[in-house]
C-alpha cells in the first residue's frame, strides 16, 4: 500500500494544516528555539506544542480510507501502513523540505538574492515556499516534477493553479527549484537564467 499514490479524498485530507497542523510553521519555530532541527527534535517538538489529538485523527480519517481503498489488507497491514506514512509524511518529509528550503535560501544569498520564508497564508493559499523581491519559489523534491501518479498530477495541478493567483496577484513569478534525496544538489530549473544573469 503506496499512499503517497493514493486519490481517496480521505486518506489526502488526513494530512491537511486543519487536521495536523501547520507542520512547516512548526518546524521553522522548532529551528528557532532549538537552534537546529532534526526528525527526534521536531517529533518531540511537535507533541509538545500541538499535541497528539491532529495525528490521532489523522490516524482515524486514513484508517477509514484505507477500508475503501484496500478492504483485502488486513487490519494490522492497515494499522502499520497508517502510522509509517503519517510519521513520514508529518515529521520526516516536513523536517527534509524545511532542510532544503534553508540550502536554497542560503543558495539564493550566496547568488545575491535576498529570499524571506513566505509566510503560512502564503503558503497555504499559494502554494509558495520562499518570497524575493521579484520572484517567489516553491521548493520540492525532484521527484515531485517525474512524478506521474494520479494523486501526484491531482496535486500539481492545484499547485499550478496556486502559483498562477500568487503571479496575478503579486505580480511575481513563481519559480520551482528541486532537489536531490540522495545528493545535496539543487535544481534550479527556469530559474538558472536569472541566476546565471546576476
Amino acid at each position: 500500500m503506496n499512499l503517497d499514490r493514493s486519490t481517496n479524498p480521505l486518506i489526502k485530507k488526513a494530512l491537511w494544516s486543519n487536521v495536523v497542523g501547520n507542520c512547516m510553521e512548526l518546524c521553522r519555530n522548532c529551528r528557532n528555539e532549538k537552534g537546529t532541527i532534526s526528525e527526534s527534535i521536531f517529533y518531540d517538538y511537535y507533541k509538545d506544542n500541538q499535541g497528539v489529538d491532529g495525528l490521532n485523527k489523522s490516524y482515524e480519517m486514513i484508517m477509514e480510507g484505507m477500508y475503501k481503498e484496500y478492504p483485502e489488507s488486513s487490519l494490522e497491514e492497515k494499522k502499520d501502513t497508517a502510522r509509517k506514512w503519517i510519521y513520514k509524511r508529518v515529521i520526516k518529509d516536513t523536517v527534509v523540505g524545511f532542510e532544503w528550503e534553508m540550502r536554497v535560501k542560503n543558495f539564493m544569498k550566496k547568488k545575491g538574492f535576498e529570499m524571506t520564508y513566505a509566510n503560512d497564508d502564503v503558503d497555504k493559499l499559494y502554494s509558495v515556499d520562499l518570497e524575493g523581491e521579484d520572484f517567489a519559489i516553491q521548493v520540492k523534491p525532484i521527484t515531485y516534477k517525474m512524478g506521474s501518479n494520479a494523486g501526484l498530477m491531482a496535486d500539481k495541478k492545484m499547485n499550478i493553479e496556486k502559483n498562477e493567483m500568487y503571479e496575478k496577484y503579486f505580480n511575481k513569478k513563481v519559480y520551482l527549484v528541486y532537489y536531490l534525496l540522495d545528493k545535496p544538489e539543487i535544481i534550479l530549473g527556469d530559474l538558472t537564467t536569472i541566476v546565471d544573469n546576476k
